[in-house]
Parts: C-alpha cells; sequence; structure tokens
C-alpha cells in the first residue's frame, strides 16, 4: 500500500508556495488545493497565515487580476465576474474595488462589439434577433438595461 509522505509545516509552506507562484490563487483555491494534497486542518490554517503574512495570497491582487483577465480575454460582463469572484469566497468590498478598476468606455465599447458580432451572426426576423443577440450578452454576465440601451443606440432592426 502506497502511503503519502508526511510532510512538516515548513514543507506544506514550500509546496504552497510554489503552487501560488504559478499564477494569483486566493484563499479559498488554496485551501481546497491543500486538501486535495491531504494537509491535515490544523496545518491548513497555519500554511495560509504564512502565504497571506508574505503576500503569496493577496485576495485584492487576485480579485483585480481576476476581473481583467476575465474582461479583456473571455469579454465577461461586471455580473458573471462578480459571481465568479462571490464563489471563490472573496469579500464584496474586494469584488467592488476590482470591478471598479474596469473602464467605463472599455466596458460599452467591448459590449457594443460582442452585439455586433453577434447579430451579424445570427438569423431570423429582427425582433428574435434582438432577442438571441440580447440573450447573448446577458448570458456573458453584462446588465440587461445596459445590453438593450446600447441596443437601441446600434439600431439593430
Amino acid at each position: 500500500m502506497n502511503h503519502p509522505r508526511i510532510l512538516n509545516i515548513q514543507q506544506w509552506i514550500e509546496k504552497a508556495i510554489r503552487y501560488c507562484n504559478i499564477q494569483e490563487r486566493c484563499v479559498a483555491e488554496t485551501e481546497r488545493k491543500l486538501r486535495h494534497w491531504g494537509c491535515d486542518e490544523t496545518k491548513i490554517k497555519e500554511v495560509l497565515k504564512q502565504l497571506i503574512k508574505y503576500k503569496h495570497i493577496d485576495e485584492q491582487r487576485y480579485a483585480s487580476s481576476f476581473a481583467r483577465g476575465k474582461f479583456r480575454i473571455k469579454k465577461w460582463g461586471r455580473l458573471k465576474i462578480m459571481a465568479a469572484l462571490h464563489q471563490a469566497k472573496i469579500p464584496v468590498k474586494l469584488i467592488e474595488n476590482a470591478l471598479a478598476q474596469i473602464d467605463e468606455d472599455e466596458y460599452e465599447q467591448t459590449l457594443i462589439d460582442i452585439l455586433t458580432k453577434k447579430w451579424k451572426l445570427t438569423s431570423g426576423d429582427p425582433a428574435a434577433r434582438i432577442n438571441k443577440t440580447a440573450s447573448f450578452a446577458i448570458g456573458k454576465g453584462y446588465e440587461a438595461p445596459l445590453v438593450f440601451e446600447i441596443i437601441k443606440t446600434l439600431n439593430l432592426e
């Protein structure tokens, strides 16, 4: 029978630091990984405390990086970003700070680009196309009132 190696606290900290150095991590994600590796609960608390103390984990930095990345790369809207950060157990204030860093003009231009591209790829009568286009953007996490306001300004009919 193959037993996992028993690590001391310093070894767990070093392993977790390597994990955190790959990309930004939040506390919940790191805690989940430590459990997966077989670290016991008392050591998990100490490892997390050390990672936070020495800035290997910083929830604000994580939230900001996550929001920027999901917006710029995946073109997610604020609502979807907020839900994902909430699921990662990031405090509401840090989520609000991260979302505030998204430039409003860039946000609206991205939404315009998404709506325009989806409109061109959608067929059917104008009302059905508007519904499909709006539903797509709302599904990506954009706010419904903003979606319909921009659809109106684009005269998609």
